[in-house]
């Protein structure tokens, strides 16, 4: 199959694993974020042409257990998988936080799965937790082992958690970007 796009969800809910948060806790920025994420997925899900490259905030061990020894967040994003697993099958490509991903893996991953990459138009788009940080240092790694140029690789800002809107002494999501994400 010829991929012309290639979505990379990068740390979801990063921030509400890392503070503690539970589903119920959830701050209305991330519960907006966890829709637009949902719902993002289901477009990618028409497009045959596209693919989603998900890379989690959890570790390996934590990816490979079973829910129901799971709390919290971690079962939330081990939840989400499953479920996006559903919707696009073999076109969701899942990594743990670490190891960084190799231009070898992604490549034998490619490869097993019958894709090959359109070099003359695909684009990549990456969003997710926090923006500037990990966002960007992956979509800079992913971009660099695909071979796609700068000008058709992009962050969806929409779809992104920004350091900025992280208050470190309230310990909580800031407002001030909310209408942003909405």
């Amino acid at each position: 199959m010829r991929i012309a796009e290639v979505n990379l969800i990068v740390h979801p809910d990063y921030d509400a694993l890392y503070n503690g948060d539970t589903s119920a806790t959830l701050h209305p920025l991330q519960k907006g974020l966890r829709a637009a994420w949902s719902q993002r997925t289901s477009e990618i899900a028409l497009r045959e042409n596209s693919l989603l490259i998900y890379v989690s905030a959890l570790q390996a061990k934590d990816l490979r257990k079973p829910r129901s020894y799971l709390k919290g967040i971690k079962k939330d994003d081990v939840s989400r998988i499953s479920d996006w697993r559903k919707m696009l099958g073999d076109r969701l490509i899942v990594f743990p936080k670490e190891p960084s991903v190799t231009r070898t893996v992604l490549a034998d991953t490619f490869n097993q799965r019958g894709y090959s990459l359109d070099q003359e138009n695909a684009i990549l788009v990456a969003y997710g937790e926090y923006e500037e940080l990990c966002v960007k240092g992956e979509s800079e790694l992913f971009q660099d082992s695909l071979g796609i140029p700068d000008s058709r690789t992009f962050i969806d800002r929409r779809q992104s958690l920004a350091y900025c809107d992280y208050d470190a002494e309230a310990q909580m999501i800031s407002p001030r970007r909310q209408k942003e994400y909405v």
